[in-house]
């Protein structure tokens, strides 16, 4: 199993919009790509961070994935819309496999 998980910084003072366009990116996610998303916050540490877990059965499946997110118009009209909710240079992606 690989879980994918992207996670950022939220811009100081508007906690409630970054949360409301991380939802509304997974929403997009699931609802035209398929691509199942959850959104979490960080419960230790940075509690400005917020993140998108995604799993799925291998690799290739992650490829495949990212490849529908990248080539989707729409991903990428929201995804210009980060700077007005997250602090520039912040995201990181990371890649999870269970043993």
């Amino acid at each position: 199993m690989i879980r994918f998980i992207r996670t950022v910084t939220m811009a100081p003072g508007i906690t409630a919009q970054g949360i409301g366009f991380a939802h509304e990116m997974a929403a997009h996610l699931k609802n035209t790509l398929g691509l199942s998303t959850q959104v979490m916050v960080a419960v230790g540490g940075n509690p400005q961070r917020i993140g998108w877990y995604y799993e799925c059965e291998d690799l290739a499946a992650l490829d495949q994935g990212l490849q529908r997110m990248n080539a989707d118009p729409t991903y990428h009209q929201m995804s210009s819309r980060t700077t007005d909710f997250f602090v520039a240079g912040s995201f990181e992606d990371t890649i999870w496999r269970s043993i």
